[in-house]
């Protein structure tokens, strides 16, 4: 085996999901990623404003000023990815919020979960899903103020993505028949795919969708040529459960630290 191949197929650090988040999500979520002291990069979003969209990375003690500069001048409160809680003390009035970083090995599945359910997957290519995507995608959360947030915010973003050089964006839509009742997004770059956007119409929860979806897609990340696939999500949830039982493994547990307050409702 080339060493080149070894590197492919070894599994993805730290450095590298960062990274690679970072590229997937410039051509939608993200604006722009400014550069700041030593090796801090901070994430902004100008059509979103919940912290999970607007932080830095690779931040110091040194660095918190410049965070909260960067920060306050485009109207976002101060957040940063740290490990450790020690990082809580960095910024005063702060608060922690645990996440997952997971990744799994790309591969074939043995069988259409789907299809065995009675279920069909359209996949389309580009940076902008079409209309029955974002239909899913903005009622995942019963109807609440959540979905509300999500179709002010994130739906717009999404349906004015544009395209990254480097990175191919694949769209998923399980349908019912006519309808669609679930989505995600696969962002692909190299030898690492990213998954995204994953929901199950609020009314179709609990059918084991999002599972069949998520090992579906596994298995297109890996047809497309990715060794492994990653995602994030929030810590002790359910979804960190399901994601678990897709095969995916907890490689990075960062603490989002942010002013009090500023927590994101999505």
């Amino acid at each position: 085996m080339t060493a080149a191949a070894t590197r492919t197929a070894a599994e993805p650090d730290v450095e590298a999901l960062v990274s690679a988040h970072l590229a997937m999500l410039a051509g939608s979520y993200l604006t722009e990623v400014i550069a700041g002291p030593g090796r801090a990069r901070y994430a902004f979003s100008a059509g979103i404003p919940d912290v999970t969209m607007n932080f830095a990375v690779g931040l110091g003690t040194g660095g918190i000023g410049w965070l909260e500069e960067t920060a306050r001048a485009r109207g976002r409160a101060p957040a940063f990815l740290a490990e450790g809680e020690a990082a809580l003390g960095w910024l005063p009035g702060a608060r922690a919020y645990a996440a997952r970083w997971m990744v799994a090995e790309a591969a074939p599945v043995a069988r259409d979960d789907l299809a065995l359910a009675g279920l069909a997957l359209r996949l389309t290519d580009g940076p902008a899903p079409d209309a029955s995507f974002l239909a899913v995608f903005g009622a995942c959360h019963d109807g609440g103020p959540i979905d509300a947030h999500v179709a002010r915010y994130y739906v717009p973003v999404l349906a004015a993505a544009q395209p990254v050089a480097g990175v191919a964006t694949r769209h998923a839509v399980v349908f019912d028949g006519q309808d669609p009742v679930a989505c995600a997004t696969l962002h692909v770059a190299g030898p690492l795919a990213g998954l995204y956007n994953v929901g199950t119409r609020h009314t179709r929860q609990r059918g084991g969708i999002g599972l069949k979806l998520t090992r579906r897609l596994i298995a297109e990340a890996a047809r497309l040529g990715a060794s492994h696939v990653f995602l994030q999500c929030a810590a002790g949830t359910h979804l960190e459960r399901l994601y678990g039982r897709a095969g995916f493994r907890t490689t990075f547990s960062p603490l989002l630290v942010c002013r009090e307050g500023a927590r994101d409702d999505h």
